[in-house]
Parts: C-alpha cells; structure tokens; sequence
C-alpha cells in the first residue's frame, strides 16, 4: 500500500499528524498480517482461492453482468445530467422544484453506482485474507497516528490502540489516515454536477446537508431533521415522521392513560363517548 501525503487534524484540543507508511511500518505490519491469517485459517475461515472456486461453480464469479451494470449507470447519470445542465422539460424551462427533483434523483443514482459488484465482494469479506488484511490496515492506522508537536505514537502500542474505548477518536483517525493514503479529497463529491448545482440553488450547505429556504437542514421531502437527522418540528421538538411529539427516547410524547392509571375505577378511565357510552348506559341503567 503506497503513502500519498501527511494531514494534520485537531481531536479534543490535541494536534494529531498521519504520517507516510514507513518501510519499518511496512514490514512490521507483515507480522500482523501472518499473525491474523494464521488465527483466521486455524478458526475455520476459507481461503480466497477456495471461495472463488465455489463462485465459479455457481456462476456467480463473472463480473461481466457487473461490469455492464456500472456502463449502464453512467450513461443514464449522463442522460440526467444533460437534462439538468439544459434546464428543459417536456419543452419547457424546468422550475427549482423541478430541478431539484432532477438533482436528487441523479445522486441517488450516484449511490446505486456505487454499490454495483458489492454482492460479489461481500463472498471474500469473512476469508482467512480478509481478516489478515483488516488487522494490517489496523497496524497501519495505529502507528500512521502521532502527536503533531512531538512525534510520538498516539498510541504506547498495537495492544492498547486494539483495546482503545473511545471509539469517536479511532474513527476521527481512521477517516483521516484513509483519505491521506487515497489521495482522495474528503469533498469529492462537491465536484458532482448535481452537488454544485444543489448548493448553488441555495437547496444544499457546503456540508452536503438539504437545507430549506431559511436554512433549516431537511430530508429529500423537504422535512425537517436535526443534525442526527431526526424529524423535528418548526420548534425544534423531535417528532416522528408524521408530525406526532416524541420523547428523548424515539417514543410517542402523548400521555399513555391506560399504561399510567393508578387503578381500574370508573373515575381513572376516558370519557365515554360514543357507541362505548351508549353501549355502557344501555347495560347499567
């Protein structure tokens, strides 16, 4: 796996560099890598070679249907982006509206794109390989990570990076050391036609977060959500996404009367109304 470039990033008041994988980095993680494998294939796992002989007996191996798949895919995000670029529907100037209908509709194909061929892959992710290659990727991960004034592992060892219980810090240092090896700006996506046109239409923050006309984060239907991407309502209580109040916990707000009731008396039920108080004073006159 080649370097690409060094970041540098803040997490909790502490500067943290991702460093270029050293030869010394390289080679030690092979250990790991050995280490794993041995582990994986002893517990049972199958090998690739082994799994890619059972694909073929099924059919299943060919990646030709895949590959027309993604060819048709780009042609019809082609289609869709012609049609937004123009601006034209059924020979008329499309609206915002429609337009932003037109935008969503290209980055939910942009995210079909890119699942094509993970059903193939997803056969070889439990193999003896997979496991080795994982526990590597995490070697390389702890010891890329160090103090950006001083140089040191943020991390004493493999071990305790293994066992870290402040899993928001090894995502925020995964994330940095992936897009440090790929090479691949975290805002890629801005680069999409449809992206640029959303935020230019004032429909999306430089977040990539739907926004309403005040600014208000949404969902594709324009309903508002929270940062977590929780329904709420114009006062920023949590509903669900019918409009219906909820409790910090995701339930239904609305006091329960008959699950909070103190005892089976007449004066702790409802009101009758209806065919039950006419059901109810035909029997007890």
């Amino acid at each position: 796996m080649a370097d690409k470039k060094s970041t540098v990033f803040t997490y909790n008041g502490r500067k943290i560099k991702i460093v270029p994988i050293s030869n010394e980095i390289s080679l030690e993680s092979n250990r790991y890598y050995a280490k794993a494998f041995d582990t994986a294939e002893r517990g049972g796992s199958p090998l690739r070679p082994e799994v890619e002989e059972m694909l073929k007996r099924r059919g299943l191996h060919d990646t030709t249907a895949n590959d027309a798949k993604i060819r048709e895919a780009r042609k019809d995000l082609r289609v869709l982006e012609l049609q937004l670029r123009k601006g034209v529907i059924e020979n008329r100037r499309m609206t915002k509206a429609e337009g932003k209908a037109l935008a969503l509709k290209m980055r939910k194909e942009r995210e079909k794109l890119s699942t094509i061929g993970r059903d193939l892959s997803s056969y070889f992710s439990n193999t003896a390989e997979s496991y080795a290659e994982n526990q590597r990727l995490r070697y390389y991960i702890y010891a890329t990570a160090v103090d950006a004034d001083t140089g040191a592992n943020i991390w004493k060892s493999f071990e305790s990076f293994d066992t870290e219980t402040d899993s928001a810090l090894v995502d925020e240092v995964s994330r940095h050391f992936l897009v440090a090896i790929s090479g691949i700006d975290e805002d890629y996506e801005k680069e999409f036609y449809e992206i640029k046109w959303l935020i230019r239409m004032g429909f999306m923050n430089q977040k990539l977060r739907l926004i309403d006309e005040k600014g208000r984060l949404v969902d594709d239907e324009g309903r508002l959500i929270d940062e977590n991407d929780n329904y709420i309502d114009e006062l920023g209580n949590r509903v669900d996404i019918y409009g219906n109040r909820l409790d910090k916990d995701g339930n239904l707000a609305e006091e329960d009367v008959w699950g909070l009731m103190a005892s089976t008396s007449e004066s702790d039920l409802p009101p009758k109304t209806g065919i039950l108080a006419a059901n109810t004073s035909s029997t007890n006159p």
